[in-house]
């Protein structure tokens, strides 16, 4: 692997964000309404 045009910032944001959106999808699919203080984070990413 080459990390030459590697942008870490770039990858972490994107792999964060897609955490969120697998946590929330969980969260909805169970229906906890406590959980859903999560989706802020989504929009502010």
């Amino acid at each position: 692997m080459k990390y030459d045009n590697f942008n870490q910032d770039d990858t972490c944001s994107q792999v964060l964000k897609s955490d969120y959106v697998g946590l929330l999808e969980h969260q909805r699919n169970k229906i906890h309404p406590k959980e859903y203080h999560l989706e802020p984070l989504i929009t502010s990413l």
